[in-house]
């Protein structure tokens, strides 16, 4: 591991497209976390400095790989230069991407966050406390669901299913979109089919929000939904692009908020 540790650092350290002064920090953080794993201490979250910030992240084998995708990657960096005014991020996780968004946008304004798993929602909490945050998820209606009880070991996510006598409560996004956001970020473990063909009817709908950056899983198995989608959103103006797992859709339209 610590062979493989330390080249993984040195690759953070010489990125040519960072200043070194983030290039230390991100090698710091990925470093801790590469320890904290090796440890096997049985701490369930390590402490890491990002950005400035004092941030617990879960101690788990895949927090490495979303650390990279979303701080080394930058794949929720727009690709056309955009700077949001107000960002809703669907499946906040333990805000990484949040953390991201104030980085890399000064100016952004209001930022909304919501995440269902009650573990990730407690060190969202404590990571961005100034923040709106909801312990909620995201469907297609107002109502209730549960979160899939599976084991995954090593996993951050887990899936929120439709249950009447579920736990956690649904927001409907046509009804969060009713607040006016110019950008929308989306990982919500395979929930955005359902919510993406609703909206796609009324393509009006995806218009008033400029840029939205969408993980879409298990494409396979939905491939002439995803046909749909991307001709609902060119029918509107957007472009899009890939950027690691996931999907940007853009406008080029100014757009004044409310």
């Amino acid at each position: 591991m610590i062979p493989r540790a330390t080249r993984d650092i040195m690759e953070v350290l010489l990125q040519p497209t960072m200043p070194f002064a983030e290039r230390r920090m991100l090698a710091g953080v990925l470093w801790k976390l590469k320890w904290g794993l090796q440890a096997a201490s049985g701490a369930k979250t390590v402490k890491v400095e990002l950005s400035g910030r004092q941030v617990a992240l879960p101690n788990l084998a895949d927090t490495q790989f979303v650390f990279r995708e979303i701080w080394l990657d930058q794949v929720y960096l727009p690709a056309n230069g955009f700077q949001p005014s107000a960002v809703l991020d669907l499946g906040a996780n333990v805000g990484l991407s949040g953390l991201f968004f104030r980085s890399r946008f000064p100016s952004m304004g209001k930022l909304v966050m919501l995440e269902p798993d009650p573990g990730n929602f407690a060190l969202l909490q404590a990571n961005l406390p100034n923040e709106e945050l909801h312990r909620e998820a995201v469907g297609v209606r107002e109502g209730m669901g549960s979160l899939d009880m599976a084991v995954h070991d090593g996993l951050m996510n887990r899936k929120v299913r439709p249950s009447e006598s579920g736990e956690v409560v649904v927001r409907s996004l046509r009804g969060l979109l009713a607040r006016r956001f110019d950008l929308v970020k989306m990982d919500i473990e395979g929930a955005e089919w359902e919510i993406l063909a609703d909206l796609v009817r009324e393509p009006a709908i995806l218009g008033p929000v400029r840029y939205w950056m969408i993980e879409f899983h298990d494409g396979s198995k939905f491939a002439g939904s995803r046909e749909q989608i991307d001709g609902a959103f060119a029918s509107m103006g957007f472009k899009n692009v890939q950027k690691g797992s996931v999907t940007h859709y853009y406008s080029e339209r100014p757009m004044q908020l409310k």
